[in-house]
């Protein structure tokens, strides 16, 4: 699927079909069974234990109140820490994103699984199983209402993702551009730099290059002290780092 970012390029994005959807979903839900069956024995044994005290009840009644969340919360929980992936989600190697081909904000996360509920009916997701059929970009209701769709991740390494996560990563030092002048480029220039820096590991690596030299070239003409030759990512980076040493 071809996205147009707001900085005009046009990205391919590769959608997740339903078959890995449901695989995702299989997983996760794998999980939430073992986990359950196994708070379930262990309320077994307690309350053969607390019985005879009147306590058996309390152990039964935390039992049903961690498998409510472990099949209300589990995903949204998973989602805001792991950046739109679930378990299952890592392990097939989907994310969910916004529509525009960003990452997806907490409020999105949160509508979207709250609209789970919606999809769920009448059982396993019927409701958003028909609605990913239906749907050119394999959406449940649930990312129609957050403006949201689940791609298939491009293979990328533990740093790329650990520096997608943590936002804003600049390795440039600041000694590298101590003598570059960025007078002359303005605040939406450089929010424009730290928007591509922010989701530059979850761009596929042609468009990402793509990209990078666009934003660099429009730079280029604005700044004092580059080097000669350098990548359009030093540049982009550098300018971030440049502002941040005169503010």
């Amino acid at each position: 699927m071809a996205i147009v970012t707001p900085e005009g390029v046009r990205l391919e994005l590769a959608i997740a079909g339903i078959g890995s959807r449901l695989a995702a979903r299989l997983l996760d839900s794998l999980i939430q069974g073992a986990v359950s069956l196994a708070l379930f024995w262990v309320v077994a044994a307690t309350t053969r234990f607390t019985r005879a005290s009147g306590q058996g009840g309390i152990a039964a009644a935390l039992f049903f109140l961690t498998t409510f969340a472990m099949i209300f919360l589990y995903d949204l929980i998973f989602e805001l820490a792991m950046h739109g992936q679930t378990p299952g989600k890592r392990a097939t190697g989907l994310r969910v994103l916004d529509a525009t081909g960003a990452p997806a904000t907490p409020i999105s996360i949160i509508i979207r699984n709250v609209a789970r509920i919606i999809d769920f009916l009448p059982i396993w997701y019927a409701v958003g199983i028909v609605s990913m059929l239906v749907s050119q970009r394999t959406q449940r209701l649930g990312d129609f209402a957050a403006h949201t769709i689940v791609v298939r991740e491009r293979k990328g390494n533990a740093r790329d993702h650990q520096a997608m996560t943590a936002g804003t990563i600049l390795t440039v030092p600041p000694e590298a551009v101590a003598l570059w002048d960025v007078s002359a480029v303005s605040a939406d220039e450089v929010q424009l730099c730290r928007h591509f820096l922010q989701r530059r590991f979850t761009i596929p690596d042609a468009a990402r290059y793509q990209l990078s030299i666009e934003i660099a070239t429009r730079l280029a003409g604005k700044v004092t002290g580059l080097p000669q030759t350098c990548h359009p990512e030093f540049v982009i980076e550098g300018v971030v780092r440049a502002k941040e040493l005169r503010q």
